[in-house]
């Protein structure tokens, strides 16, 4: 449900969109939702959590997360429901980083349970041998994207100009509810993720009566097989304007190719209009069963050869990265890294 869209980007729900249709029957919209579905059956990634002697799968991580006392979400969104607990107990906190006011319900008890599961059994990660390590790491990221998205909003609109931001692996990320730099001047925010997930989110999120700060446009991709420039194309995505790109924890599981093929499709746009691009990666890691990770300096290298010509990459724990959460007595370190880089 949005005020003041443009018109491209006013229209019909499409409930195809959908695994099950019927589940807008009686909902209000609070977004206008194109399919436009390359494949079917949405990205296929593996997610999984690799150690010496244990291996976490998609399956593993669906029976963890059977709960009967979730109503508002289902299995299928878990991983972005684990995230999204993290972000709860975050704006829960006196002195929090952010305020998400849908995190907690977005994420449900299952969220909360794996999340102490994980901290629980540091073996899973016997490389950052520390308990709150994740729970910090959704803090410090989640800060991170919020200041870097504020920044490039504040930018265009002191020069009186429209921007566009497009998620990539959206999950239950509720941005776009929440920050008030895409009131007025964002013309479109595009998600992109499966289906499945997709429409658990606007079920979360019908529930709750929730209203986009701006026109939102949801997108069924399979990243891992189809090009997301002509779904953006046919979701009225405007390629003469400044375009933010957010890859939060996307790019660790696709292929150094399919990460490649993303790139040079931005890298497209920056012929008309100015791009940037903040993006998580795993920088150094013993976990080889990742596809897709670079050394900070590597990666940094391999952005600036798709066209950015300003890119700063910051460690966990890196003054940027930080935000006085990360123990001062251990060194900043190249598990998780974020980078953030512009075409102007």
């Amino acid at each position: 449900r949005t005020s003041s869209s443009p018109p491209e980007l006013q229209g019909p729900l499409y409930a195809t969109t959908f695994a099950d249709p019927s589940i807008l029957k009686g909902k209000p919209m609070y977004t206008r939702i194109l399919v436009a579905a390359a494949a079917a059956g949405g990205l296929a990634l593996a997610l999984r959590v690799l150690t010496g002697s244990k291996e976490l799968t998609w399956r593993d991580f669906l029976a963890l997360s059977s709960n009967t006392d979730d109503e508002i979400l289902d299995a299928v969104a878990f991983t972005s429901r684990f995230v999204a607990a993290e972000r709860a107990m975050e704006s829960a906190r006196p002195d929090a980083l952010f305020h998400d006011p849908y995190a907690e319900r977005l994420g449900g008890q299952t969220g909360k349970n794996f999340s102490k599961k994980f901290a629980d059994h540091t073996e899973w990660n016997p490389i950052f041998n520390w308990r709150e390590y994740h729970v910090t790491w959704m803090a410090v990221r989640t800060k991170y994207i919020d200041d870097k998205m504020n920044a490039f909003a504040a930018k265009w609109k002191q020069q009186q100009k429209s921007f566009q931001i497009v998620s990539l692996g959206a999950g239950l990320d509720a941005r776009a509810f929440r920050m008030d730099c895409l009131r007025d001047s964002c013309r479109g925010f595009f998600e992109i993720d499966v289906k499945e997930v997709n429409a658990a989110k606007f079920n979360a999120m019908t529930r709750m009566q929730a209203t986009a700060l701006c026109p939102l446009v949801t997108l069924a991709v399979d990243l891992a097989k189809s090009e997301i420039k002509p779904a953006l194309l046919a979701g009225g995505f405007d390629i003469s304007k400044p375009t933010f790109w957010l890859m939060e924890g996307l790019t660790m599981y696709l292929t150094p190719e399919v990460n490649a093929s993303i790139l040079g499709q931005i890298q497209q746009f920056q012929a008309s209009a100015p791009q940037a691009l903040c993006c998580g990666f795993l920088g150094e890691t013993k976990n080889a069963g990742v596809p897709f990770h670079k050394a900070p300096t590597e990666m940094h290298d391999w952005v600036v050869d798709f066209g950015f010509s300003n890119c700063k990459v910051s460690n966990f724990g890196d003054p940027e990265l930080n935000y006085g959460r990360y123990p001062a007595t251990r060194p900043p370190e190249a598990t998780n890294c974020f980078l953030y880089a512009t075409s102007d």
